[in-house]
C-alpha cells in the first residue's frame, strides 16, 4: 500500500510521496521520501493511502506547516461504516471491513478566521492475504515517546521482520523484532513520520504495512520545576458545557502546572465542597479525557455499576477524573486532587485501544535478581476475574467484562483521596487553600489515617519493605538491585515473613499509602461482589509452586484489624464491625501446588484446573502503578 501527501492550494492537488504497505506483492524498497517543497500558497497538506485493502487498518490526516488549524472535525460519507475514534484529531485510523468505495469529510477551521472542507476518497481492494497491523497511527506532541508494536490480524508470530523509517526526518529509534520504540523530536510545525515493516508468517511471505505518526508543535515547558517531567498528551473536558470545562485540563493535567501555578479550591474544588449528594453527572463534569470515548465508557461503566453504594460518596474527595492516551499506570495525586486512569481497563474494542498511546512498562524487570516471586489475582465462583485486557486483543468486550478490574482499581485510588482527603474534613478546607497545601500541610503534621494505620498496627517485618523496594522500584520509581542477602532469600524464608506480617499484599510493603489503599481494595472487592483476592509466595518460573498462599487473606486475624481501621476512616457514616462482620473465613492455598492449579477452590481440597500454565497469564501485583511514570509529587 502507498500513501499519498497532497497539498492543498486554490483548490487543486500537487505533489505526492510517502512510504510502502501490505500488498499481493512485495511493494518498492522502503527508502526515506521527502515531502516535495510546498508551494507557496499551499494551506496544508492531506495525507492518505493510494491503495488500501479490505481488512487493513489505514491512517488519513490533514495537517498545515503553514497555517494553523484551531479546529477539525472528521465524518464518514460514505462506505460500509467504520469507527472513528478520534475525529478531532488531525489523524485518524481505522481499520476497512471490507472492498469497495469509501469517502471522509474533514471540517476544518483555522485560527485566521478561514475553514476548508476535504473530501478524501479511498477505493478499498480485496486482499485474501495475512496482513500485519501497527496499531499505532496517532497524532502526538513533540516530546512524547511512543511505542510501536506489530503482529499479525491473523495472530501468527512475525518472520524475519524489518523495520525501516520510510518519511519525516531521521529519527533514533531502538527497534525490536515486534515493536520499535523513539522520542518524538522538537519540531517547529506538524511534521508526518511513517515507519515500515516488512515481515513473513507461517504461510505468508513479504507482508508488509506502515505506521503514521504526526507530530504536533508544543509549547516548552520547564522540566524542573513542572509537576509531570514529561510531555503529556493533548486532554480536554469531556462534558464541554460544565462549568468547569474552560479550567479542568489546566488545573490538573498540564505540563505547565507547577508548585506556584496550581489551582485552588475556590477554581476547582472537590467534588463534596460543590454538593453534598453526588451524582454520576457530577462526576462526569469533572473528567477530562483525551478521546471523547473514554469518557463516554467511563459514563456507561458508572451508570451499570451500584454507584450510589459507595462511589458517590468516595469521588466526593477528588477534584476530577483524567482518563488520557498517554496513561499506562493509575495513580492519584495528593497535588491536584485528581485520579488518573490507564483508559486500557475501558477499551470494549480494538479500535478503542488503537488509540492508546503504547508505552513499555520498564517495572516488569524489577526483582529479576530475586528467586521467589509473590503474585496476586482475584477470584469469584472459582474463576478468575478483574483481568486487565491485553493492549494487542483482537475482541469485543462488554461493560460487565471490566467492571471487577475497573471498580477494584477506583476503590484502590479513592482510598488514597479519602487518605488526604477525608469525608469528614472536608467542610475544613478553606477556598483559598489547594490541594497541595492541604495535602502538604496534613503530611507534614502526620494527620493522613494511613500515618494512623501504620503508627495502630505497623507492618513488622523490614526485609519485605526492602524487598518491595526491588521488584516494584523505591520512591522515585527507579529500579533497585538486590543485594546478596535479597538474592539468598528462598521462597520460604519470604513466606514466613509474609504471612507472620499483617499485610495483605506485597504491594503493601511499598509505602504506608500503599498498604492503606490495598486494605481498602480488597476490603471493598469481598464485601460488596464476593469477589476474594488470592496472594502466595511461589517459584519464579513455570509452574510457579506454592510456598505458601491464601484467599481472602483480608479475613486473616493479623490483616483484619487493619482493614477494621481503615474501612472505619473511609466510610465514617456507616458501622464498620457490621460491615467487617460479612467477610469470610480465609483459605489456605495448598503449599506445593502450581500457582494456576489452585484457582478452584472447596472446601475440603485443592481440585486440579485443567489448562496450560503460560507465562502469558501470569500477572503479579496491579494495575495501579506507584509511583507514576510522570512523576507529579505525592
Amino acid at each position: 500500500m502507498k500513501y499519498i501527501i497532497a497539498v492543498l492550494f486554490a483548490l487543486s492537488l500537487s505533489a505526492c510521496g510517502g512510504g510502502s504497505g501490505g500488498a499481493s506483492e512485495p511493494g518498492p524498497d522502503p527508502d526515506p521520501r521527502p515531502i516535495p517543497p510546498d508551494p507557496p500558497s499551499a494551506d496544508y497538506h492531506v495525507y492518505a493511502p493510494e491503495t488500501p485493502k479490505a481488512g487493513e487498518r489505514v491512517a488519513i490526516a490533514v495537517y498545515s506547516d503553514r497555517k494553523t488549524i484551531d479546529s477539525i472535525v472528521w465524518s464518514q460519507a460514505t462506505g460500509s461504516s467504520v469507527s472513528i475514534l478520534s475525529e478531532t484529531r488531525k489523524l485518524i485510523s481505522f481499520v476497512l471491513p471490507e472492498a469497495g468505495f469509501y469517502s471522509f469529510t474533514a471540517e476544518l477551521a483555522f485560527t485566521d478566521g478561514s475553514s476548508s472542507t476535504e473530501i478524501i476518497e479511498l477505493n478499498a481492494e480485496t486482499e485474501s492475504r495475512d496482513q500485519l497491523d501497527l496499531v499505532s497511527d496517532k497524532v502526538v506532541l513533540m516530546g512524547q515517546t511512543l511505542t510501536v508494536r506489530a503482529q499479525s490480524m491473523s495472530g501468527k508470530p512475525l518472520l524475519n521482520p524489518q523495520w525501516e523509517q520510510t518519511s519525516g526526518p531521521e529519527v533514533d529509534v531502538e527497534y525490536s523484532s515486534d515493536s520499535l520504540k523513539f522520542a518524538t523530536p522538537a519540531v517547529s510545525k506538524d511534521t508526518l513520520f511513517t515507519f515500515t515493516l516488512t515481515a513473513d508468517t507461517s504461510t505468508d511471505q513479504d507482508l508488509q504495512d506502515s505506521v503514521t505518526v504526526l507530530v504536533e508543535p508544543a509549547v516548552a515547558f520547564n522540566s524542573q520545576s513542572a509537576w509531570f517531567k514529561n510531555r503529556v498528551t493533548t486532554t480536554s473536558a469531556f462534558n464541554t458545557s460544565s462549568e468547569y470545562a474552560n479550567i479542568l485540563a489546566n488545573c490538573v493535567y498540564s505540563n505547565s502546572l507547577t508548585s506556584s501555578t496550581n489551582c485552588s479550591f475556590q477554581t476547582l474544588p472537590l467534588l463534596a465542597q460543590q454538593s453534598s449528594t453526588i451524582t454520576i453527572a457530577d462526576v462526569m463534569d469533572r473528567v477530562v479525557v483525551s478521546h471523547q470515548w473514554m469518557g463516554e465508557e467511563f459514563r456507561n461503566f458508572l451508570e451499570y455499576i451500584d454507584f450510589h453504594t459507595d462511589f458517590s460518596n468516595l469521588f466526593g474527595s477528588v477534584t476530577a477524573i483524567v482518563i488520557a492516551d498517554d496513561i499506562n499506570q493509575s495513580f492519584f495525586s495528593s497535588s491536584t486532587g485528581a485520579i488518573y486512569i490507564d483508559p486500557h481497563l475501558l477499551g470494549l474494542t480494538p479500535e478503542q485501544r488503537a488509540t492508546i498511546v503504547q508505552q513499555v512498562d520498564i517495572r516488569t524487570t524489577y526483582g529479576s535478581g530475586l528467586q521467589f516471586g509473590i503474585y496476586s489475582r482475584y477470584t469469584k465462583d472459582n474463576q478468575r476475574v478483574g483481568q486487565r485486557i491485553s493492549e494487542t486483543s483482537q475482541d469485543q468486550y462488554s461493560v460487565e467484562d471490566i467492571s471487577y478490574a475497573l471498580q477494584r482499581l477506583l476503590y484502590h485510588e479513592l482510598a488514597h483521596a479519602n487518605d488526604y482527603f477525608p469525608a469528614d474534613m472536608i467542610g475544613s478546607f478553606a477556598f483559598n487553600e489547594s490541594p497541595l497545601s492541604v495535602a502538604q500541610n496534613r503530611r507534614n503534621k502526620i494527620e493522613l489515617s494511613s500515618d494512623l494505620l501504620v503508627s495502630t498496627f505497623p507492618l513488622a517485618n523490614s526485609y519485605m519493605k526492602s524487598l518491595a523496594d526491588v521488584s516494584f522500584g523505591n520512591d522515585q520509581g527507579q529500579a533497585v538491585e538486590p543485594n546478596s542477602y535479597q538474592k539468598s532469600l528462598t521462597k520460604e524464608d519470604v513466606a514466613l515473613a509474609y504471612q507472620q506480617d499483617g499485610a495483605n499484599a506485597y504491594y503493601s510493603y511499598t509505602n504506608s499509602r500503599e498498604d492503606f489503599a490495598m486494605l481498602f481494595e480488597e476490603l471493598m472487592m469481598q464485601l460488596r461482589h464476593g469477589v476474594k483476592r488470592d496472594t502466595a509466595v511461589a517459584d519464579k518460573e513455570s509452574p510457579y509452586y506454592i510456598a505458601w498462599g491464601q484467599r481472602g487473606r483480608i479475613s486473616d486475624t493479623a490483616v483484619k484489624s487493619r482493614a477494621q481501621l481503615v474501612f472505619s476512616k473511609i466510610r465514617p457514616d456507616l458501622d464498620t464491625e457490621i460491615q467487617i462482620a460479612f467477610l469470610e473465613p480465609v483459605t489456605e492455598l495448598q503449599a506445593g501446588s502450581a500457582w494456576f492449579d489452585t484457582i478452584e477452590q472447596d472446601a475440603q481440597k485443592i481440585q486440579a484446573f485443567s489448562r496450560s500454565t503460560t507465562t502469558s497469564e501470569h500477572i503479579s501485583e496491579p494495575v495501579i502503578g506507584h509511583p507514576h511514570p510522570l512523576n507529579v509529587p505525592e
